[in-house]
Parts: structure tokens; sequence; C-alpha cells
């Protein structure tokens, strides 16, 4: 039986290249995140991910115990927040009409989402509880990938994700009309990219 390997991002493959990235970097690792980075997007997305690197450097320099805090605190710290987010490069937006395989197939050619054998969508998923409320997660356009100009059914498309860190807000639980903050760090879908199926014996 064949399974989508979803799991791939946290295959051997993908920490020893984090690893290899590190001695050219200033950066430190951060070996309790799943860090995904696929061969086939090294030079047009080490920027993107070394700019989540970054982020989360920043964000962690701060205390990361939750407080109260009021409305207009809560608003300075959010704006401080999304400027640093912003220079991610991390799209804050959807597709306006979302591609099929069929068309991937077709078109090939464009933004790197567009011409991967694994192209994938952007989808906008929202919450008024986060910051940044409008997060952009990657959606595989294809189950399978795209060889010699169709579909190959025998490799799967999956996701690729990279930590990102956001604020948190929920009611205050100790004094009305404040807010309680909180530092998260979550894994967003960030790309999609080719594998083999896994295959479970039995």
């Amino acid at each position: 039986m064949e399974l989508p390997d979803s799991n791939l991002c946290r295959s051997k493959m993908i920490c020893s290249l984090q690893m290899e990235m590190a001695p050219s970097s200033s950066l430190p690792l951060f070996p309790s995140l799943s860090l995904c980075l696929p061969v086939s997007l090294l030079s047009p997305s080490v920027s993107l991910f070394i700019s989540l690197w970054s982020l989360l450097i920043f964000n962690n320099q701060a205390s990361s115990r939750s407080t109260c805090v009021s409305k207009e605190q809560f608003d300075s710290r959010a704006d401080a927040f999304l400027r640093s987010y912003r220079r991610t490069g991390l799209k804050d937006s959807a597709e306006p009409e979302p591609r099929t395989c069929k068309q991937a197939v077709e078109e090939l050619q464009g933004d790197l989402n567009k011409r991967a054998l694994s192209p994938w969508r952007y989808s906008l998923n929202r919450s008024d509880d986060r910051v940044p409320h409008k997060i952009a997660f990657a959606e595989c356009v294809c189950q399978g990938c795209i060889i010699d100009q169709r579909e190959d059914l025998t490799y799967n498309s999956v996701q690729v994700f990279a930590p990102l860190m956001v604020l948190i807000r929920s009611p205050c639980p100790t004094e009305d009309n404040k807010y309680l903050l909180k530092k998260e760090v979550i894994e967003i879908p960030v790309s999609c990219t080719c594998a083999l199926p896994r295959y479970i014996e039995g």
C-alpha cells in the first residue's frame, strides 16, 4: 500500500542539510525545530529560510513569558512584531483563482511555485487572535508530480514546513479589558516537493 510521505520534512536528509548550512552562516541552529529545506529549493529560497531564522532570533531575544497588556500596548507590540515579520518575505495573500493540476501542467512558467515539479498554490490562514492575522499556507496543486509534461502518480507531492514565531492573544485571566500575550513557534507549509511514496508492509 502506498501512502504520501507527509513527514518527508523530518527525514534525516533534511536534518543533515540543515546542519550543512550552519557553517556558512552566523545564525545558530535550532535543534528542537524541524526546518525543512529541499534541495530543489536551495538556490531560490535560501534567503527566505535565513529570514525565518532571523525572525526567530529577533523574537527570542525578549522574554517568552506571557504578560497581560492593554489594547494600546498590544497594538504597539503587534506593530513591532509585524515589522520584523515582513522582513521574512513570506506571502500574506492568496491566489485570486486557485489553479488545478491540469492547469499547472499546461503552464509550468512564472514563479517557482508554478514551475516546480510539485507545484503549489497559496491559501490564507486567518486568526484574529494571532499576529500576523493572515499567513499564506502552501498547498500542493497535484497529488503526484509533473514528469514529462503530465502528472505521474508513482510520485507524491508533499508539503514542506518551516518554523515561524507568532504572537497569540487571549483574554487576561486577572484583569478585564486586557490581553494575555504569548509567543509561540508554529510550523507552516511554505512549499511542496516531489518524493517517492512511502511503502508500508502488510
